[in-house]
Order: C-alpha cells, then sequence, then structure tokens
C-alpha cells in the first residue's frame, strides 16, 4: 500500500480548483425596471430579478419574496473563482450570492444549487481523506502493535468504554475476510465505516490532556448523536442521494459543520504529526 502523504491546505487548495461557484450559479436575467423585473418573476419564477440601471450597472434586484426592490450591498456579492467548499461555508447563514465575473454581476447562485452533483466529489474526497488521516492517527497510537489481531485489541478496549455505542468489530471483520478471500489487500482498520473511526478517534483523544487536544475537544463534537448525523451525511454524499440540500437553516448547515469537522480532524492530526 502507498503512503498518503497529501497535507490538508494542499488538498484543500485542489478541492476548491476543481469546481468553482460559478460551475452551479444561474446566469442572470436582467430588468430595465421594476414593472419588467416583476414579469420575469412570473415567467421565470425567480424570487430575486436583478435591474440595471440607465448605464447597464446592476446595483438593485427585485425581491419576490418581499415584493420590494433591494439595493445590492458587498455581502451579496461573491466572485466567480470562490471555490466549491469555500461555497458550501458561505451559503450559510446567507440565502444566495450574487457572482461576480470581473466588476459585473453575471450569476445568481441559490443555496438549493448544493445539490448540484459537481459539489459532491469536493466533498466526498475531503471526507474520505480524514477517514484516511483517523486510521493512520490510530495505526500510530495502537500500543498492542500493527497487526489486524493488534487492531482488534485496540478496537476492543474502545467498545468497553462505551458499550451503548460500539465499533462495529464483527461488520469490519466480515468485509476484511471477504476482501482477502478475494486477493484484496487490506486490514481491519480500513474495513471500518466512518462512524467507528470517529468513535474510535474520540476515545483515543479523550485520554489526552494536553493545550492542544483540549482546544480540538473544545472545537469538534463527536458525541454519539452527531457522530450518527455525520455518517448518514457520509453516506448521502457517497451514493448522491436526490436533493441532498432541502432546508437553509438545517440541511447546509449541518453539512456546512460536518466539513468544518473534518478539516479541523485532519489539521490535528497533522499538527501533532509533524
Amino acid at each position: 500500500m502507498t503512503e498518503n502523504k497529501i497535507e490538508s491546505d494542499y488538498l484543500l487548495s485542489r478541492i476548491n480548483e476543481m469546481f468553482k461557484i460559478v460551475d452551479i450559479s444561474n446566469k442572470i436575467v436582467s430588468a430595465k425596471n421594476e414593472e419588467r423585473a416583476k414579469q420575469i418573476h412570473e415567467i421565470k419564477d425567480f424570487d430575486r430579478v436583478p435591474i440595471e440601471d440607465k448605464d447597464g450597472n446592476i446595483k438593485e434586484y427585485y425581491d419576490s419574496n418581499e415584493d420590494k426592490i433591494v439595493q445590492i450591498t458587498p455581502a451579496d456579492l461573491v466572485s466567480e473563482s470562490t471555490g466549491i467548499l469555500e461555497t458550501l461555508s458561505s451559503l450559510y447563514p446567507n440565502k444566495f450570492y450574487f457572482v461576480l465575473t470581473g466588476n459585473r454581476i453575471t450569476h445568481i447562485v441559490h443555496y438549493s444549487d448544493l445539490n448540484n452533483p459537481i459539489v459532491l466529489p469536493g466533498i466526498y474526497t475531503l471526507i474520505a481523506y480524514c477517514e484516511i488521516e483517523i486510521r493512520k492517527y490510530a495505526r500510530e497510537k495502537n500500543t498492542y502493535g500493527k497487526t489486524d489481531s493488534d487492531i482488534e485489541k485496540l478496537l476492543t478496549d474502545i467498545n468497553t468504554r462505551n458499550p451503548s455505542f460500539t465499533i462495529k468489530i464483527t461488520r469490519a471483520k466480515k468485509q476484511l475476510k471477504k476482501k482477502i478471500d478475494n486477493k484484496i489487500e487490506t486490514n481491519l482498520l480500513d474495513e471500518l465505516y466512518l462512524d467507528d473511526e470517529l468513535i474510535m478517534f474520540r476515545e483515543l483523544i479523550s485520554m489526552l490532556n494536553d493545550e492542544r487536544s483540549n482546544e480540538f475537544k473544545k472545537c469538534v463534537d463527536l458525541s454519539d448523536t452527531t457522530i450518527t448525523s455525520y455518517n448518514k451525511l457520509r453516506n448521502d454524499i457517497m451514493h448522491s442521494n436526490y436533493q441532498m440540500i432541502e432546508r437553509q437553516s438545517h440541511d447546509v448547515e449541518e453539512l456546512g459543520v460536518f466539513i468544518k469537522a473534518c478539516q479541523r480532524i485532519i489539521s490535528y492530526i497533522e499538527d501533532i504529526s509533524n
């Protein structure tokens, strides 16, 4: 097996380079006045219709939700070069942005546009790398050794600490046997699911009391409920469920917190490894 040597800063920059906010946004349809903006809303069902001034500049828009003209502020604007992960974190609490190409508004992006399938590869790459880092950390910290039987001892010890929410060792061992029978190179740690990995990671760092670990534990929630939620999100992303984002007040925020947790886990493990 090859050792993974990608640093998190480089990984995040590469993910953000893959797709930009403009790739999931929609071209604007502007109007010359409020009356025409309302007509466009009725015809195309656009919630927000930009209005051009006499020089062709866009400084305001018709908001059908409020049935009024709203002035565009800098907080409503984002560059077309903004990356996908940045887009996700920016669309909560903001519901939408006008997208700038140079100095001109050319597109609009709404939180529901995060359902675009091209958003998923970048997010899943980050999650997959987080899982790799957790498994690497567990191998380094396992005082029993590095064989599968040594790993099983570690996982068994962890399960005794919280018998109500345990690592599914039997499930992992079945997957391991199946792959080995098919001549696939793997090990017990690599057959854990995300919920197993997060339980393992949580219990390993729970025994630490240094400043860096304590700061990390303040920033990242790894409660049983949260781990269950993260595992579901990971599976939704992996299987590209249709309309994953339905509610801005819940879905975008939850996904954003999950992604931030993955980033912090990766950074924490890299920091203590250097």
